[in-house]
């Protein structure tokens, strides 16, 4: 059977008189003039099982003859010609029933839709090429199980939704009420096509699924999203912002804080790396109180001396110009650091106390360390000057 065949059946039934309607036998009987041109038609239904092979001669209401197809003469013309038509057909792309819920109560039909319909209630050929606002939506029924099928857990061999381990159990049946308001799925399917936060997004969509239907008993779950598949829709898109915010806030907060404890260790650096140095002046200094001794000008103590003290100055100038250069380093250090959460806390507003917190805390520990490298310097001073001191005391 094809489209053509089943509008050959549309076309038949709208010519028929006296049309009736045995739901018991699933078949329609009526009465109708034949030409030779609905002769052929009818054959081409019989031979598709869409009519029945013998059909009924009558003068007014009286039964003259019955004969096939075959046996149809041309006398027979003269008459009314009852004919049986069945009124169900189930094909794989289409479709003849009662009315739109006997189609939709076919869970395969509703998940692989059909092609074209003819609704023996309404004596309506629906096709996918008509302007129809139901069928059209029946059509769009198939994405949406196409959408729960690729974020289901396949359980018993049927596509469950699982969120936290539990699974919503749904019924992929409707009525024609399911259908009365347009739905658009290509924005979840942009959604769900994206690899950006692909994960995330399957979870969101499981989880809006569940706080949307949950409440539903399950033979009305399917029905109920399809009826509010728009709102569904937006709730989805609400959630799905509100993570990217969050994930945003997630993201920056992680960076700045990250950022924060490798500043601290580089502040911090700078003067642990010349603590190492700093504990040689002390030694310096000893060994030259030490080694000094009392002198006349000229004599061997005096040269002992003036080695002693060059040895010191030497000690402690390498020393200071070391200190120097650390101030270099930390200054480099904070103008790295203040660009970065500047730019930081130029981008990301809504997070700028907690990002000044952060600076200040830097800065705060950068300025204790500036202190230390002073406090070093002046205490390098002090140390070589008491040499020099010494080397005075020792004259008198």
């Amino acid at each position: 059977m094809n489209l053509i065949t089943l509008s050959l059946y549309a076309d038949i039934i709208e010519q028929l008189s006296e049309k009736r309607i045995d739901h018991a036998s699933s078949m329609l009987t009526g009465y109708i003039a034949l030409t030779n041109e609905l002769i052929e038609s009818l054959k081409i239904l019989h031979e598709n099982s869409l009519c029945s092979g013998s059909i009924s001669f009558y003068d007014d209401d009286n039964l003259v003859d019955e004969a096939t197809f075959a046996e149809i003469k041309v006398e027979h013309l003269a008459y009314k010609a009852k004919i049986e038509l069945p009124t169900k057909k189930i094909h794989s792309k289409f479709f003849i029933c009662r009315d739109w819920d006997t189609l939709l109560s076919y869970e395969e039909y509703v998940k692989k839709p059909i092609e074209a319909v003819y609704l023996i209630d309404d004596y309506q050929l629906i096709t996918s090429s008509d302007n129809n606002t139901t069928f059209k939506n029946y059509q769009n029924v198939a994405k949406v199980y196409q959408l729960l099928a690729s974020v289901a857990v396949a359980s018993s061999g049927t596509p469950n939704l699982v969120v936290y381990e539990r699974a919503l159990q749904l019924s992929y049946k409707l009525k024609k009420s399911n259908l009365e308001h347009s739905f658009d799925t290509e924005a979840l399917e942009r959604f769900l096509d994206k690899d950006l936060h692909h994960e995330a997004k399957v979870s969101l969509v499981c989880k809006a699924l569940v706080a949307f239907l949950s409440s539903r008993s399950e033979s009305l779950r399917f029905g109920y999203l399809i009826s509010h598949f728009n709102a569904f829709s937006m709730d989805l898109s609400l959630s799905y912002q509100n993570y990217v915010d969050n994930y945003t806030f997630d993201k920056v907060r992680k960076e700045y804080q990250e950022k924060a404890t490798l500043y601290v260790e580089r502040v911090n650096g700078v003067f642990d790396g010349a603590v190492a140095k700093l504990l040689t002046m002390p030694a310096g200094v000893w060994f030259a109180i030490t080694q000094i001794q009392s002198y006349q000008i000229g004599d061997l103590a005096f040269i002992k001396n003036i080695a002693v003290l060059i040895s010191v100055f030497i000690l402690a100038t390498f020393l200071v110009l070391n200190l120097v250069g650390q101030f270099g380093v930390l200054d480099t250090i904070s103008k790295e650091y203040k660009g970065l959460f500047n730019r930081l806390n130029d981008e990301y507003p809504q997070e700028k106390s907690e990002i000044m917190t952060v600076l200040e805390d830097i800065n705060e520990k950068a300025t204790w360390v500036y202190i230390k490298l002073y406090t070093s310097l002046f205490s390098a001073v002090v140390l070589v000057s008491l040499s020099f001191i010494l080397m005075y005391n020792a004259a008198l």
